[in-house]
């Protein structure tokens, strides 16, 4: 029977021990209709927001008027510490089920981590 390792201290788990996200929550597998309504639809309102935002029209403007050397590296810089921040969050999120938020609340006030 095939195994999957996860993490290095604890025994392989065997591939057959995992049952389906279905069984787990109890809930009935999603169709085609379902997958748009819920996975799609909530993708494109969150893609609306960040177009809203600005972001997608103001930073090309400000490069195409000020050049790359003058403003677009901040962009560039800004774009991707904004994914890293992004990704970390949602990492964080998986991981201990809660929000950032209350997560930065543990952490004592000053500069030192």
């Amino acid at each position: 029977m095939p195994s999957t390792q996860l993490g290095v201290s604890r025994p392989p788990l065997d591939v057959a021990d995992l049952p389906q996200p279905e069984e787990v929550f109890k809930v009935r597998k999603l169709g085609p209709r379902q997958v748009v309504q819920f996975v799609i639809g909530p993708s494109l309102i969150a893609l609306g927001i960040s177009i809203g935002s600005g972001e997608w029209l103001l930073g090309p403007q400000a490069v195409g008027k000020f050049g790359f050397v003058g403003i677009g590296w901040v962009i560039t810089v800004s774009a991707l510490l904004q994914t890293f921040y992004n990704v970390e969050i949602a990492r964080y999120v998986v991981a201990t089920g809660e929000v950032p938020v209350v997560g930065w609340g543990r952490v004592p006030p000053g500069w030192k981590f």
